[in-house]
């Protein structure tokens, strides 16, 4: 349509792993807090499958690896090797 912009897939990429994000840091301060272990253990699987996700997004651009640790609570990211080579 004239004057009407396609959406720039970076963009829509960008939002998506934002999104998910969120709601892994949500999920996560909620796992912190929680008093129950069944809820812990049901927030961390929620915590992981968000960290999975955000992983295989990133993965698939190309762009960083992820790894994660439900027991130490941190991630780290580090340059891909095609990244850093600037490609």
């Amino acid at each position: 349509m004239p004057g009407q912009q396609a959406a720039d897939p970076f963009e829509l990429v960008k939002a998506d792993i934002q999104d998910s994000l969120v709601k892994a840091q949500t999920d996560f301060s909620q796992w912190q807090g929680a008093k129950s272990p069944g809820e812990r253990k049901r927030l961390a699987g929620e915590v992981e499958d968000e960290c999975k996700s955000i992983a295989w997004q990133v993965r698939t651009a190309g762009v960083v690896h992820i790894s994660w640790s439900p027991t130490s609570g941190r991630e780290r990211a580090a340059q891909s090797d095609a990244a850093s080579e600037g490609a």
